[in-house]
């Protein structure tokens, strides 16, 4: 079964990947997850951006952060910028623990 959906904006040329439900990313499911977003991806393969939305992501585990990490080389690899949005406080916490918060949100810039 799919895991998640996808919103194209073909003026803009960004993917977004949306969760379908509530979920974690981890040792359960990181592998259907990460191949499922890269084939939604090469499908799509006019985007210049995707978006990973993270609003329905509780968890994340050693092996969902080695998803997140093979799914942006891949993806940035064809010229695609990646970006998580909507990164819950716990997820926060790991991804600036290791070092990697800067590497996958975007902050908005400064009004």
């Amino acid at each position: 079964t799919e895991h998640l959906t996808t919103e194209f904006d073909q003026g803009k040329k960004v993917l977004t990947i949306n969760f379908k439900e509530s979920t974690d990313l981890s040792i359960d499911n990181y592998y259907k997850i990460e191949q499922e977003v890269l084939y939604k991806i090469v499908n799509r393969s006019i985007a210049t951006v995707l978006y990973l939305d993270m609003s329905q992501v509780n968890n994340i585990d050693s092996r969902g952060v080695g998803a997140l990490i093979n799914i942006s080389a891949t993806i940035r690899k064809k010229g695609i910028a990646f970006w998580l949005t909507n990164v819950n406080t716990n997820i926060t916490h790991i991804l600036h623990a290791t070092k990697l918060y800067r590497y996958f949100v975007k902050e908005p810039p400064e009004a």
